[in-house]
C-alpha cells in the first residue's frame, strides 16, 4: 500500500520531470530533497496546517548546501496536486520568469485586452460637512 504523502511526492516529481528521492533526508547519498531535481530543492508537505518559518529556513539552508533553489510545496488534504501552494523566494521567482533573450518576464504584466480600472474621484465628506 502506497502512502498518500509518497504518492504526492511521486506526482510532484513527475510534474517537474524528475524522480522522487526514495531516501530523502539524512538517509540519502544524493540529495536530502524529496526529489532528485538538479535545479530545485523540493520539500513536499501534506496537510492543512500552515508551514512554520523554521521549516522554510531549514529548506533554504539545505538547498544552499546543494546549490539549488529552495522550494516548499504544501498540499492540503483532499486537494488536487496541481492546486498545492509553492513557497519560493521572490528573487528566485523573478529570475525563473525572465527570458534569456531580452530579460522580459515570461508572465505578462499587462496586455491590450486588460481593461483599465477607472476610479471615481469622490470628495472628502468631512470637508463638505464643514462648509
Amino acid at each position: 500500500m502506497v502512502k498518500t504523502w509518497k504518492n504526492n511526492e511521486l506526482k510532484v516529481a513527475k510534474l517537474f520531470k524528475t524522480k522522487r528521492n526514495p531516501f530523502s533526508g539524512s538517509n540519502s547519498h544524493q540529495s536530502m530533497s524529496d526529489t532528485l531535481h538538479e535545479r530545485f530543492y523540493i520539500e513536499m508537505k501534506d496537510g492543512k496546517r500552515s508551514l512554520p518559518t523554521v521549516l522554510w529556513q531549514d529548506t533554504v539552508t539545505k538547498a544552499k548546501q546543494e546549490n539549488k533553489i529552495p522550494m516548499l510545496i504544501q498540499h492540503g488534504k483532499n486537494e488536487k496536486i496541481k492546486d498545492a501552494r509553492i513557497t519560493l523566494k521572490l528573487s528566485d521567482f523573478l529570475a525563473l520568469t525572465q527570458t534569456k533573450e531580452n530579460s522580459e518576464p515570461i508572465i505578462p504584466t499587462h496586455s491590450k485586452d486588460t481593461p483599465k480600472i477607472v476610479s471615481k474621484v469622490r470628495g472628502n465628506k468631512n470637508k463638505e460637512a464643514k462648509n
